[in-house]
Parts: structure tokens; C-alpha cells; sequence
């Protein structure tokens, strides 16, 4: 976590545009199935078990996200482009291309985390990347609220953007079946003190007739409630482990479908991977 922050930075993120890295092709190794490989070359693709090619086609990268199209008719969901030698493929996890650094572009994942802030004699919260599953598709948006209620700590959305080429880290996830947003971590920052970690946090999200909206304190649950990963284990569900809310095992659910309809299962006959990890395990 970088302690000297400069928080005017935060303002100036959110008119700049935040821009992929670029995509090289090679080969890209799975770095959780072993013996896993896609190839890249001259705009066609292979997936490759064990040196045995599985399927091919053509594929593109746009933004930050690669497209591909199968031989043999199968439908893939897109790879996310993590930076510049590396990406995530859903279910089969991290692809790195060997021998390959990214160089200054890579970014720091604790860049990522919302934080609670004060500028200019008001108080804001600042989220990087906020994911939206809508209509079936996924949106980012990077947020600035400023707090308007210290006693029942309402933020109102003073700012956004959205993020046309997102990096490989969400901040925050909306779960529209309870209308709220839920950060693994929130970091606060105040002049001259350690910055401070909240784990597990739910903002409940509303509107008012003028369109406003308003991100108010829902709960901070912190280490007590189980993790993403440790509920998509499947140590924990929405109704059988007593004493959680189950409010918040139901939105470990829908995170836990999010990422399934958003990410893509290549193999059929290939166990899910563990190293998909929502909470910031770095």
C-alpha cells in the first residue's frame, strides 16, 4: 500500500483514460491446468493439452479483451487482457507467455482498492473499478462520492466514468438483488495516520426522483464473514451455515454466478480452478 498519496491524483484519474497494454503473440501457459497452452500467430489460435490440439480458430484483441472464433463451432466468452504478457481465461485461470515482462505498464493491484478520503474540507469515496453485470453484460465504472450524512454515512455520487479498457482488478462488484455494492476491502485514509483496513463492506444503493445517487453504509462485516473464496470453496452457502447473514452468503452467490457468466469454461471435462480469487489474496 503506498502511504504517500497524493489524493488530487484520484480527481485526475477519472478524466484520464486508462489505456490497455498491448497484446503480444507466442505461446501463453496456463498457470493452474497443467499442460495447458494457447497459441497465438499471425491472427489464429490453438488450445493445446498435453501438445494435443484441442480446438483453433481466429481470434482478436480489442480494448482490453481478446475475441475468438472456433472451428468447430464452439462458443467462447472473451479473455481478459491482464497487461501485456499475460491473461485471464475464466475458469482455466492465468495464461503467461514465458520469458515475457511487461515492463513499467504492469499496475499495482493495491492501486485498486476504494478508499475513504478527505480533500478540501469534504470527505469522498473513491472507487476504482466498480463492476456492473447488467442485461447480461459487464460494465466498469470508476466513482467519486462525496459524503452529504456523517451520522448515517450517505455518499453522493458526485463523479463518474466509465472504463472503456479495464484493468485485470475489480474493486467492487453491485449485486442488483439486494441493491447494494460489496468491497472486500476499503482502506481509509486520514493526514498523518496509518491508513486503515475495512474488510467486507456493503454500501446499499439509492436514487432519488432527481436521479441522484447515493451509496449509504449497508455493514462492515470484516474477518467474521467468510471470504469470495473461501465461500466458493464450498465451506459456506446461503442456507445451511448458521450465524452469517444471509444477506451476504446470497451475494457471495451472486458474485460467485457473476464471475461464472462473465468468465468462460473452455473444457467441459476440466474442474473448476481456484486461482480465480475475488478477495485480494495478493
Amino acid at each position: 500500500m503506498k502511504h504517500s498519496l497524493n489524493i488530487s491524483v484520484l480527481f485526475f484519474f477519472l478524466i484520464t483514460p486508462i489505456v490497455a497494454n498491448a497484446f503480444q503473440e507466442g505461446t501463453y501457459y496456463s498457470q493452474s491446468q497443467q499442460g495447458m497452452a494457447v497459441v497465438f500467430q499471425n491472427g489464429q489460435w490453438g488450445l493445446y493439452i498435453q501438445n494435443q490440439l484441442y480446438d483453433s480458430g481466429t481470434y482478436s484483441d480489442q480494448g482490453s479483451s481478446i475475441y475468438f472464433t472456433s472451428q468447430q463451432g464452439k462458443q467462447y466468452p472473451a479473455a481478459t487482457i491482464i497487461d501485456g504478457c499475460s491473461f485471464s481465461w475464466g475458469q482455466s485461470g492465468t495464461f503467461s507467455k514465458q520469458g515475457c515482462t511487461a515492463g513499467n505498464s504492469q499496475v499495482d493491484p493495491a492501486d485498486y482498492i476504494p478508499l475513504l478520503f478527505p480533500y478540501q474540507n469534504e470527505f469522498y469515496f473513491y472507487i476504482p473499478q466498480l463492476a456492473l453485470s447488467l442485461n447480461n453484460s459487464m460494465y466498469y465504472l470508476s466513482t467519486v462520492a462525496k459524503l452529504i450524512d456523517p451520522n448515517n454515512l450517505i455518499f453522493l455520487l458526485t463523479n463518474y466514468k466509465m472504463i472503456q479498457e479495464p484493468t485485470g482488478y475489480i474493486s467492487s462488484l453491485f449485486a442488483p438483488q439486494y441493491g447494494v455494492i460489496y468491497c472486500p476491502y476499503v482502506v481509509l485514509l486520514l493526514e498523518g495516520q496509518q491508513p486503515q483496513i475495512f474488510e467486507n463492506i456493503f454500501f446499499q444503493i439509492q436514487t432519488d426522483q432527481s436521479g441522484n445517487v447515493f451509496f449509504t453504509l449497508y455493514n462492515v462485516y470484516g474477518a467474521n464473514m467468510p471470504s469470495y473464496s473461501e465461500y466458493s470453496s464450498g465451506q459456506y452457502n446461503s442456507s445451511g451455515s448458521s450465524g452469517y447473514d444471509p444477506m451476504y452468503l446470497n451475494t457471495m452467490s451472486n458474485i460467485m454466478n457473476t464471475m461464472h457468466e462473465t468468465s468462460m469454461s473452455i473444457i467441459d471435462n476440466i474442474s473448476p480452478s481456484s486461482s480465480w480469487d475475488y478477495d485480494y489474496n495478493y
